[in-house]
């Protein structure tokens, strides 16, 4: 008999029954939204918003935003939204002719090596991309796979092949300090700087400029690890030089009576965590060389919060190994305006 009561079998209310939730977002992707903002030399009055602005009305296919950076391919703006406010972009990267590694999901044994597998017939597999929201000469952005600070060679290149003014590409994208814990550290002072990283720093090229105590410090670890490199014995000299990020080596620097300490070691100490402050705003920081700066308050300022940025969770999407685009150009339109609202970001 047909009817239309709840159907039942073996006792189960098949009405009562929970659904279970269809996924609808792939492996979860944390990411740093963080703000950069344009430094033109003197003279240039246009600011960067109003630069791209003119070379995507002339930059109109995909095809023509197209440029090559050697370290990850070509890149290319792969989808834009323009408002009278700000302007989104979604760069992305990939190698023509590159093959990707595979994993063979069946293997046994104790190896199993990568298997080349090449692209579909006029594709070319995804590198890696940056969200970019321009405001003015702020620019608010998010890195996946790639790093966000190369933004700033693509819009020079990008400005260079829409064929405007060379004044255009005359600027560096630096991050902007935390105005907040700037005044901080002017209002309490350092008292103690602490420098940490691992071994594989002192692989990395030192700056060829005039060195700060960060870059001091990647000397000293290229010294030290010269040093230690003689305890290993010659057939394990590579499978030691491959775990260098496994030896964290920390240098603190502070007056051995604290605050009581003499005038001019609190002043030196002060002095050089002021100036390794700077050095990290100015985009001069050396890689693989992180600090933690402790004010008169014992508060910590770090390489991180010193800079304007925030950690967001987004969710690669389903069964796919690339972002959403449009939900990070939201995420970053929210930070952007509460950078704004909340003063943080100076002038």
């Amino acid at each position: 008999m047909l009817g239309f009561g709840v159907f039942q079998k073996k006792g189960i209310n098949v009405a009562n029954r929970r659904r279970v939730p269809v996924q609808r977002h792939g492996r979860p992707a944390p990411k740093r939204l963080a703000l950069h903002r344009a430094h033109f030399l003197k003279g240039t009055s246009l600011p960067l918003q109003t630069w791209l602005s003119q070379a995507l009305a002339k930059c109109t296919d995909v095809k023509d935003t197209r440029v090559t950076m050697s370290e990850y391919g070509k890149f290319e703006i792969a989808e834009r939204d323009e408002t009278s406010a700000d302007i989104a972009l979604h760069v992305v990267g990939f190698a023509p002719k590159e093959s990707a590694g595979t994993v063979n999901m069946t293997a046994a044994g104790k190896q199993d090596a990568l298997k080349a597998a090449r692209p579909p017939r006029n594709r070319a597999f995804h590198t890696g991309a940056f969200m970019l929201l321009i405001r003015g000469n702020n620019v608010f952005c998010c890195g996946d796979s790639i790093r966000a600070s190369g933004a700033a060679s693509y819009l020079r290149q990008l400005f260079g092949r829409a064929d405007l003014d060379p004044q255009s590409q005359a600027f560096e994208l630096l991050p902007v300090a935390d105005a907040k814990k700037m005044e901080m550290l002017q209002t309490e002072g350092v008292k103690q700087i602490d420098l940490d990283a691992t071994l594989y720093a002192a692989t990395l090229d030192a700056s060829k400029e005039e060195l700060p105590l960060a870059g001091v410090f990647q000397r000293l670890l290229q010294g030290l690890q010269e040093n230690l490199d003689a305890y290993v014995r010659e057939d394990l000299k590579q499978t030691y030089a491959d775990q260098l990020g496994e030896l964290q080596v920390k240098l603190t620097i502070k007056p051995s009576k604290g605050k009581r300490g003499e005038l001019i070691a609190r002043n030196v100490v002060d002095t050089a965590g002021q100036d390794i402050l700077r050095q990290d705003e100015a985009g001069k920081s050396h890689e693989g060389v992180g600090f933690t700066l402790v004010t008169g308050n014992n508060n910590k300022i770090t390489a991180k919060n010193a800079t304007i940025g925030k950690q967001h969770s987004f969710a690669r999407k389903l069964n796919e190994n690339v972002l959403d685009h449009t939900v990070v150009w939201e995420a970053l339109r929210a930070f952007a305006d509460n950078v704004e609202r909340s003063g943080v970001a100076g002038q």
